[in-house]
């Protein structure tokens, strides 16, 4: 998930991700995995606020090392 920096701010990645969960729940599914950029502090903010937890490791890609997070739904 991305926003364009002009359009932060506004709520967007809260809603993206309530209907990205929504899709999730009503599909059965028991996790949601995901990474995201250690520079990106508002995403990991949104996500742990929505109840994802940091996982260990690291997933790297594109020279930049990428945050594991993953919600349990079951």
């Amino acid at each position: 998930m991305y926003l364009r920096p002009d359009a932060r701010g506004r709520g967007l990645g809260r809603e993206l991700l309530a209907v990205a969960l929504d899709w999730v729940r009503a599909h059965d599914m028991s996790a949601v995995r995901l990474d995201t950029s250690e520079r990106m502090v508002a995403a990991q903010r949104l996500y742990e606020a929505h109840g994802f937890e940091r996982l260990p490791g690291d997933a790297p890609r594109q020279g930049q090392c990428r945050l594991l997070y993953e919600l349990r739904l079951t």
